[in-house]
């Protein structure tokens, strides 16, 4: 099934922050690559929420900044009944878990009503910090202040979230990866490039996206690529030169397959998601 949806992921350390914004009503099973710890945040719209193992249990949700879900479940299925439909996900780092005061470990899902009145001024100030010439340890201050504000909102409803021991970029071969990454995207780059970057062989390079990150390090590489590709065309200083040359410069293939990875990351194709940038407001809002 096709499901429209306009999304922007940003990578901060050990955690991932997915903005996503379904412009029509749909229903459909959202599913990690690989077991995942999250907290989802709706932000307007409403929804019914589905989870596995727990058969006519369902949770009917309206976004109001407020309506938060940590979920521990690798799957869920999602039935957006109003749009425009906001979620915010939080990825956790792998081994995060949650619990509830004096209570279980959550291994599904768990409803609750928080008071996040700054997360969306928070979600903009490091979404400015993005912007090219921002120095990334102005994005990693706002970035940990964004999950202590998450983290301590969450512990106030009544769960504690046990995050694993943070280890330092230097000593952990995927950031110090990415970090190298960051301003390398337009260069042509391959496996060999990036194993050497993160000081490992290439097949333990391999062994260790795959279980951290759920892909292959190219995979990897291309979705960095696409997301540097998608910024390019919501921004209207680069509306004048045309699709095939912001290919080129992000080192895309205009193929098939990267038109499909578009697809599925983005819900539709490169021009219609540069059109719906121009002339929706919605989509106005994720620039």
């Amino acid at each position: 099934m096709h499901v429209e949806l306009l999304a922007r992921l940003q990578v901060l350390k050990s955690w991932r922050m997915a903005e996503e914004l379904y412009p029509q009503r749909a229903s459909f099973r959202y599913q990690l690559p690989s077991p995942e710890l999250s907290v989802l945040v709706l932000q307007r719209g409403r929804c019914i929420l589905d989870l596995p193992g727990q058969p006519g249990l369902s949770l009917h949700l309206q976004g109001d900044q407020r309506n938060a879900v940590v979920l521990a479940a690798p799957w869920h299925d999602l039935t957006i009944t109003q749009a425009p439909f906001r979620v915010v996900r939080f990825l956790l780092p792998a081994g995060s878990r949650a619990q509830l005061l004096n209570g279980p470990v959550i291994d599904t899902a768990l409803a609750m009503r928080l008071e996040l009145d700054l997360l969306l001024s928070m979600q903009r100030l490091l979404e400015h910090a993005w912007k090219p010439g921002s120095p990334a340890s102005t994005r990693d201050q706002l970035g940990q202040t964004l999950m202590d504000y998450l983290l301590h909102q969450v512990a106030e409803g009544g769960c504690v979230i046990h995050l694993p021991t943070e280890v330092p970029t230097s000593e952990n071969p995927l950031l110090q990866l990415q970090v190298w990454l960051s301003t390398r995207l337009e260069q042509p780059l391959q496996l060999g490039d990036l194993a050497m970057a993160s000081s490992l062989s290439a097949r333990r390079l391999q062994e260790l996206c795959r279980q951290q990150m759920g892909c292959t390090p190219m995979e990897w590489l291309r979705a960095l690529r696409l997301e540097a590709f998608a910024e390019a065309l919501r921004d209207p200083a680069q509306s004048h030169r045309s699709i095939a040359a912001l290919h080129l410069q992000w080192q895309l293939p205009e193929s098939l397959a990267t038109r499909r990875a578009f697809a599925h990351r983005f819900g539709c194709s490169a021009s219609d998601y540069r059109k719906g940038a121009r002339e929706n407001p919605e989509y106005q809002s994720y620039q």
